[in-house]
């Protein structure tokens, strides 16, 4: 497939926002570390004081083994509704990062824009002041043309990096809504 004209523009343009955030060095302060796997029984070291029981160490287990990242998706989710103090957080909190990371990144990168805005609201449910899961929200948002919700993460991503790109597309979000005082406003920002 060759790209022409406007859309090796907004290809471009595209990548240009991303890596402006990704390439960020305060979106890497909060990368998550890879999850190292507790042997049964040993108490992970961190603020959860509570020793973990055998059933939630099979629910952890269960979740860390499962193949398909959706169901591991959710049992992680699940695990740290249901044990909010327990040791084994320490091991869960990362892997359930890492997972949503490389899922927010897939969807991005197979263009689908729909289920990257709600995974990376889902994600955001659970870390609301993440700012590399707050630009992807955006990218799905603005790849659906939900321009008023590409607005509202938008303008976070805007307000903690400020850059031209990010200014461009909320600008542009604001002529297809068709709002020109606001697309005034913003064009300015773009210079």
């Amino acid at each position: 497939m060759q790209l022409r004209g406007k859309n090796f523009i907004v290809l471009l343009m595209s990548v240009t926002f991303l890596l402006a955030v990704i390439g960020s060095p305060l979106v890497f302060a909060q990368a998550p570390a890879q999850a190292q796997q507790p042997a049964p029984g040993q108490d992970a070291k961190q603020e959860y004081d509570t020793p973990y029981t055998e059933e939630e160490y099979n629910a952890y287990q269960a979740a860390a083994n499962e193949p398909d990242l959706v169901k591991r998706r959710q049992l992680l989710l699940k695990f740290m509704d249901a044990n909010p103090k327990s040791a084994l957080l320490t091991y869960v909190i990362p892997m359930y990062q890492q997972l949503m990371q490389q899922s927010m990144k897939t969807c991005l990168d197979q263009q689908k824009y729909q289920e990257l805005a709600a995974v990376s609201e889902e994600y955001l449910m659970k870390y609301p002041n993440d700012l590399t899961a707050t630009a992807f929200a955006a990218e799905g948002y603005r790849g659906t043309k939900n321009y008023a919700k590409f607005i509202e993460f938008g303008q976070k991503v805007f307000a903690a990096k400020p850059d031209a790109a990010t200014a461009y597309y909320i600008t542009q979000a604001y002529e297809s809504m068709k709002d020109s005082a606001k697309f005034m406003e913003w064009a300015q920002k773009t210079m």
